[in-house]
This record gives structure tokens, sequence and C-alpha cells, in this order.
């Protein structure tokens, strides 16, 4: 029963984790690419990737029309240089897009909604257990309010982060395929490791919001090793 407890409780973690994640990098804007919304799709195009910056498309996924009877990849010439070429893709590609598309919204609105519930539950949760040696907010309720400030500003920091990472690196990859590979690599990377940055962040953010409860900003510089010593 303790093992079942234990797994449950685990499962719970990496929900809450996920969650916030998904809410922030899907209605903040973390780094310069995101997915395309409804307004940049049509009847041939399925899906895509913005550029935030320049608030216009950067690439679409199209399902053969007339011109191009293949499933292909379109760019955005003024942003790349590249004049449209046109790269064809598998029918999978565009359908994984469009699904992805899809579920963004949906996805994203469920995972901010899971995270509010899940940080008004905990934060409840710790006031009850004050009220049981207290008269009113004591250190269970500042702990929790501090876990879920530092989540959401770790989520937040590590998904930009991440984003950032993730376009140089993918940029990087993508121009060993061509240097018309580099605009589409730089993109994916920015998104995909946005998410990555953003999952370690919400880790890395509970744990500092709490620890900032127990121990004073100096020991926990010095425990991390962000300055290496304090003086």
């Amino acid at each position: 029963m303790a093992a079942d407890n234990q797994g449950s409780s685990t499962y719970v973690v990496r929900l809450y984790k996920l969650s916030k994640t998904f809410a922030v990098t899907t209605w903040m804007s973390c780094g310069q690419y995101a997915l395309a919304t409804k307004k940049y799709l049509s009847n041939s195009t399925r899906a895509g990737i913005i550029d935030l910056n320049a608030k216009t498309w950067l690439l679409r996924l199209d399902e053969p029309h007339k011109g191009m009877m293949k499933y292909h990849m379109n760019l955005n010439y003024k942003l790349t240089g590249f004049r449209d070429p046109h790269i064809p893709v598998s029918a999978g590609v565009v359908k994984a897009g469009e699904a992805v598309t899809n579920a963004r919204d949906i996805v994203g609105t469920a995972a901010m909604v899971a995270a509010v519930v899940i940080d008004a539950y905990n934060v409840h949760s710790a006031y009850q257990e004050d009220l049981k040696q207290t008269n009113g907010i004591g250190k269970h309720t500042v702990k929790a309010g501090m876990s879920v400030a530092g989540t959401w500003v770790g989520a937040y920091v590590g998904a930009n982060a991440g984003s950032f990472t993730g376009t140089y690196a993918g940029w990087a990859v993508g121009s060993l395929f061509g240097g018309v590979g580099a605009v589409p690599g730089a993109a994916i990377g920015s998104i995909l490791m946005s998410v990555i940055g953003g999952y370690g962040g919400v880790h890395f953010g509970k744990a500092a919001g709490e620890f900032l409860v127990e121990d004073d900003l100096r020991s926990f510089l010095e425990k991390v090793n962000l300055l290496g010593y304090c003086k």
C-alpha cells in the first residue's frame, strides 16, 4: 500500500510540473517562436510556426494544392531569404503537425486550469495545517505560497532559457542538412527546448521558493553554488 501511495504521489508531482510547463509555454511568450494559431491556417496550410518578433509565419506545413501536388513545407522569404522552396515532406509530418496544433489550445487551457487548481489546493491545505497550530497564516502557508511563486517564475525563466539555447542548437543541427535546414531547425529547437527548460524551471523554482522560507538567501546561494562562495 505504501508503495502504491508513493507511486501515486510521484505521478501527481509529475503531472503538476507538466501542467505548469505547458500552461506557461502555451499562454506566455517564451522565446521567439511559437506554434501557429488558427488565423495562420487554411484549407491547405495545416500547421506551422510563427515568429513572435516579426508577428508573421516563419514556416508552414501544407497539404497538396494547385501548383504543388505533394505534401510540403513552405518558408517565409521575408524572414529566411529563401524563395519558398516547397520542401517535400511526408503526409505523416503534416498530419502530426496538424494534430499538435489542434491540441495546443485544449492542452494549454487544461494545463492552466490544472496548475491553478493544484496551487490553490496546496496553499489551502497548508493554511489548514497552520490553523491547527496558530490562529492564522503561519510557516506552512508561507512555504506553500513561496513554492507556488517559485514554480511559476522558474517555469517562465526556464522556458525562455531553453528557447534561447534551442534556437542556436537547432540552427546548428539544421545547418548540417544545408542552409535551408537551419531555419526550421532553429524554430523547432526553440519550441522543444522551451518545454524542457520550463519543466526544469518548475523543479528548481519550487525547491528555491521552499528553501528561502527554511533558510536565508545567503545560505541558499552558497548551497546551490550560484556565487561560488559568499563572504
